[in-house]
């Protein structure tokens, strides 16, 4: 098999999409497939969390030495002084997900698991 190539159980459909966006998902945020294996949802979830916030910080700090880098050719170019950081890299606001949001996340993720509901 080459690189890339899928193997034959994942080619005969009898793996959910969400099984394999997930299994996706911790090879992106560097989890191996057998640590993946062996994690509960809560645990996986709290780890992606943390990887999403450190890549975050990441892109902050980038933005911040980017803007010092073109404040400092500015001035040695033009003799200019720079606009605020501020109107180069506003701050995110973060929106909190509504109660049907959260319900809609918790009921395809059930789904994606394998899980059944009860009562409706």
């Amino acid at each position: 098999m080459g690189k890339g190539e899928v193997s034959e159980p994942f080619e005969s459909g009898t793996v959910s999409s969400g099984w394999l966006e997930e299994l996706s998902l911790a090879g992106r945020v560097g989890i191996s497939p057998s640590e993946w294996e062996n994690m509960t949802p809560a645990a996986f979830n709290a780890y992606v969390r943390g990887y999403l916030k450190e890549q975050d910080a990441q892109q902050e700090i980038a933005a911040a030495q980017n803007y010092r880098l073109a404040v400092m050719v500015r001035s040695a170019v033009w003799g200019k002084r720079m606009p605020p950081y501020e109107t180069f890299a506003p701050k995110r606001s973060k929106r909190s997900m509504t109660d049907d949001e959260m319900y809609q996340s918790v009921l395809a993720l059930n789904a994606a698991l394998g899980g059944k509901t009860e009562g409706g």
